[in-house]
C-alpha cells in the first residue's frame, strides 16, 4: 500500500459532516447541563477532536500498512492489535483465505470511524488538559486498542452510567455502568466504568498502561486471564480458604501484574486464594518474553518482511 493524499483524505467529506453534527451535539449538551458559558467550547472541542481523531488514527494505520510487504496479512494483525474485534471476528475467515473486516481498505474505514468516535467523546466531555497534546494522539494511535473497547463502554453507559462532570483529567469516569462485579470498577482505554472518586488513582494506572504499552496491555491482560484460568480453578478447588471462583479471581485478576501496579497506587483487595508475588513476577517475565518472540519470529516475518 502506498501512502497518498487521496488515500488519506478519502473520508474528508463524511468526517466534516460528522464534525458539524458533533458541534451541534456539544452545544446542545452544554445548554442542557446549564453550562451556557462552556457550550460553544464543548461543541468546538467535540468537532475538532473528532476530525483529529479520525485522521490521526487513519494516518497511523495507513503508515503501518505501507511498511508491510503483505498488506492483507498486516491488516489482519493490525485489526487484532489496534481494534481487537475486527481481528477476532476475522480469525476464522482469514484461515480460509477471506478477510471480511481487516482488508486494508475496510480496516482504514473502521479505524477512521473509531478514531472519530474517540475524539468526539473526549472533546464532548472535555477530558484533556495540557497533557492532552501528548495523551490524545496516543489515545487514537498506539493506545487505540484499549480505546476501541472504551468507545463500546460509552455506548453501553451513556444512558445510565452517570458520566462525571469532571474535566481535564485525561480520563472519563462513569459513577455506575458496566462492571464485572457490582463493587468493581472497569477501565478500558481512557474510560472508567462503575468508578468512585476513591478508585480513580487505581483505574488511572490502567489508563496510563494502555497509553504506554499500547496493544500489548490489552492483549497480555487477556492472555494472562486465559492462561491462569485453569490453574486458578484447580487452586481454588484445593484451597481451604476459598472456592473455585476465589481461585480463578485470585490467579486471573489479583495475580495479574497489571492489577498489582494498580493496587500499588490505590484501592485494596485481599484474595482468598493468592498466586503469590514470586509467581506473578516470574510468569509476567515469561509472558513478556513470549509476546516479544511472537512479534519478532512470527508477526513481523508474516506481514512485514
Amino acid at each position: 500500500m502506498t501512502l497518498t493524499w487521496t488515500l488519506l483524505l478519502a473520508p474528508l467529506v463524511p468526517v466534516l459532516i460528522a464534525a458539524a453534527a458533533a458541534f451541534i451535539v456539544g452545544v446542545v449538551v452544554g445548554l442542557a447541563k446549564r453550562q451556557a458559558g462552556w457550550a460553544l467550547l464543548r461543541g468546538t472541542e467535540a468537532a475538532l477532536l473528532l476530525v483529529l481523531g479520525a485522521f490521526l488514527a487513519r494516518v497511523f494505520i495507513a503508515w503501518l500498512l505501507s511498511l508491510a510487504v503483505h498488506p492483507e496479512r498486516a491488516g489482519f494483525v493490525l485489526g487484532w492489535a489496534f481494534l481487537l474485534w475486527p481481528g477476532l471476528l476475522d480469525t476464522l475467515p482469514t484461515l480460509f483465505g477471506s478477510q471480511w473486516l481487516t482488508s486494508p481498505d475496510r480496516l482504514l474505514n473502521i479505524v477512521t470511524a473509531v478514531g472519530a468516535g474517540v475524539g468526539f467523546m473526549n472533546g464532548l466531555w472535555g477530558i484533556h488538559g495540557l497533557l492532552g497534546f501528548l495523551t490524545f494522539p496516543l489515545n487514537v494511535t498506539w493506545g487505540l486498542g484499549g480505546n476501541t473497547n472504551g468507545l463500546l463502554l460509552h455506548l453501553i453507559n451513556f444512558a445510565w452510567g452517570g458520566h462525571s462532570d469532571e474535566t481535564r483529567r485525561e480520563a472519563h469516569r462513569y459513577s455506575s455502568g458496566f462492571r464485572i462485579k457490582s463493587d468493581y470498577a472497569f477501565t478500558q482505554g481512557s474510560v472508567m466504568s462503575n468508578t468512585s472518586p476513591g478508585l480513580f488513582g487505581h483505574e488511572f494506572v490502567h489508563v496510563l498502561q494502555n497509553l504506554v504499552v499500547g496493544p500489548f496491555f490489552v492483549l497480555s491482560y487477556a492472555a494472562w486471564m486465559a492462561l491462569l484460568f485453569i490453574p486458578g480453578l484447580v487452586a481454588g478447588s484445593r484451597s481451604k480458604n476459598g472456592g473455585v471462583a476465589d481461585g480463578i479471581e485470585g490467579y486471573c485478576y489479583d495475580g495479574n501484574p497489571w492489577e498489582a501496579m494498580g493496587y500499588a497506587v490505590g484501592g485494596s483487595h485481599s484474595p482468598r486464594v493468592a498466586l503469590g508475588t514470586a509467581w506473578t513476577v516470574t510468569l509476567a517475565v515469561l509472558l513478556a518474553a513470549a509476546f516479544g518472540l511472537l512479534v519478532w519470529r512470527v508477526v513481523l516475518p508474516w506481514g512485514w518482511t
